[in-house]
């Protein structure tokens, strides 16, 4: 199963095994993914989905291990950013 997230700029971002991916394309009945790490690794992991992101199959192997607890960090962020969004708690209190 994959995650769906949200990437600094908004755009989609998915997790699936301890990689994270940013959406890539946009096929007619398939989504293709690309790693995160492909700029600053140069990695060229490659993932492919159903169109509603499921049925999530590896492509192209990654040039580094998986991290889950990336993974679980990008996701704790992005509930705090909504959170934060959406409340008029104190930033101590979003936390």
């Amino acid at each position: 199963m994959a995650d769906s997230l949200l990437s600094k700029r908004g755009f989609a971002k998915i997790s699936f095994n301890g990689y994270m991916y940013t959406k890539h394309h946009d096929g007619e009945t398939e989504l293709t993914w690309r790693c995160v790490k492909r700029g600053s690794l140069k990695c060229n992991g490659i993932a492919k989905s159903d169109l509603d992101k499921t049925n999530m199959r590896e492509v192209k192997p990654h040039c580094h291990s998986s991290n889950h607890e990336e993974v679980k960090l990008h996701v704790v962020r992005q509930e705090m950013k909504i959170r934060a969004q959406q409340t008029t708690d104190k930033p101590n209190q979003v936390a």
